[in-house]
């Protein structure tokens, strides 16, 4: 007889927590703790929900779940690091700005992430998207709105 999900999610989630306690400071990602247990990935899902409401993991999106260190300040979202970069000096007003492309490289995340902040970054009129010519800066971020 089949496990039920819930109880499966409650063995990942027991197993993964062992492993914290232990000292393992990564989590195996979504597609690889699927395969170890051979279940679905709203089943992982729901476990690392459960360590996650216990303060145990975080979560980034577009980078995947990593052990919280108690006291470590939640490190800065993707939009707070491109808010950041725009508004560091390297951009000026009409410079062309970083592409889907060489916000995932540089930012190690994902196409979706990526398209998703500079869509609210445009949709804030920071950038705007010139089809066939790339992203460019419209507007400098003041002090406030980078934090």
């Amino acid at each position: 007889m089949a496990t039920a999900p819930r109880n499966t999610c409650l063995k990942i989630a027991e197993t993964l927590r062992s492993q914290i306690q232990a000292g393992h400071t990564e989590i195996p990602s979504e597609a690889a703790l699927m395969t170890e247990h051979s279940v679905s990935r709203g089943v992982v899902r729901r476990a690392l929900k459960i360590l996650s409401s216990e303060g145990l993991i975080r979560a980034r999106q577009g980078f995947g779940w990593y052990v919280r260190v108690p006291g470590e300040p939640e490190p800065p979202s993707l939009k707070e690091q491109l808010l950041d970069r725009l508004g560091d000096g390297s951009f000026a007003v009409g410079d062309p700005f970083l592409s889907e492309a060489a916000v995932c490289t540089e930012y190690d995340t994902n196409r979706a992430v990526a398209r998703r902040v500079l869509a609210e970054m445009a949709g804030a009129g920071l950038i705007e998207a010139m089809p066939g010519k790339g992203r460019f800066v419209r507007a400098l971020p003041s002090a406030e709105s980078r934090h």
